[in-house]
């Protein structure tokens, strides 16, 4: 069965794999110099978001500190066979915590020399409560 793979972030995901990349002690996986990545999602027209709520809690020489929970999911399509969405890790918490398995986020991270994210190279999904 084919698994269509609908990107709900603002920006394309990059995938490598792990003979690509090497491992840093400092920045995790670092990419290989002259590696494309083997395959490149683009955004879909839908980004899903959780809904921040903050709540400001003093400051420290004048920086504010705040707690940060995040609420409701926006931007989430109901579930349908034979697809899977790439969102942001709080996004697949929250749809895990509403018993949904078919939500992923970008996981094993790759950065380049500099520390920047450029891909990954696998899908996670939170353990549904």
């Amino acid at each position: 069965m084919n698994i269509k793979i609908v990107n709900l972030t603002p920006h394309a995901v990059n995938f490598y794999r792990q003979d690509n990349v090497c491992w840093n002690s400092s920045l995790g996986w670092v990419l290989k110099d002259g590696v494309s990545p083997y395959l490149n999602i683009e955004p879909s027209k839908i980004i899903a978001r959780c809904k921040k709520i903050v709540k400001q809690t003093g400051s420290i020489d004048g920086i504010p500190l705040q707690a940060s929970e995040y609420g409701d999911i926006e931007g989430l399509p109901n579930a349908a066979n034979g697809v899977v969405y790439l969102a942001s890790q709080a996004v697949c918490t929250a749809a895990a915590k509403k018993g949904r398995i078919d939500v992923y986020y970008p996981d094993e991270l790759v950065r380049n020399e500099k520390g920047a994210i450029v891909g990954c190279m696998a899908l996670g999904r939170e353990k549904p409560l």
